[in-house]
């Protein structure tokens, strides 16, 4: 299955840049149906027309995202932040603790599909 996702311009350059590894969301019921193998297009939300495609390689299921950043190199969910708390922060003014106690969190790991950059990502991020 192909999903679509929209990322900040800054977290679809990592990913297509090959330096974001792990993305992270809640477990709500858009992610549920997400399964290893399935494909993921992102989404700049900046440039909606700038798109990228992965696979899923694992799914990472934890209650917070606190438990997920401790069993995972921070350099693979973000190239931004250096420490951990400030990129909970940066989690946090997206996220509320309510959803993420209701959800859980969802790490999903991914890998770029080769050849898959359009023309118009490779020229935004060319420049």
């Amino acid at each position: 299955m192909i999903y679509e996702m929209k990322l900040t311009t800054e977290d679809f350059e990592d990913i297509v840049l090959d330096r974001k590894h792990i993305e992270i969301r809640l477990y709500d019921h858009k992610r549920q149906g997400i399964s290893i193998g399935d494909e993921i297009d992102f989404i700049n939300l900046r440039s909606p027309l700038e798109r990228v495609r992965v696979r899923v390689k694992s799914l990472l299921r934890e209650d917070s995202f606190s438990d997920l950043l401790e069993k995972h190199e921070l350099s693979e969910m973000t190239s931004r932040f250096t420490k951990f708390e400030d990129y909970l922060i940066k989690i946090y003014s997206r996220y509320t603790p309510e959803k993420e106690k209701k959800n859980g969190i969802l790490g999903i790991e991914i890998e770029l599909i080769d050849g898959n950059l359009n023309h118009s990502t490779m020229g935004a991020i060319a420049a």
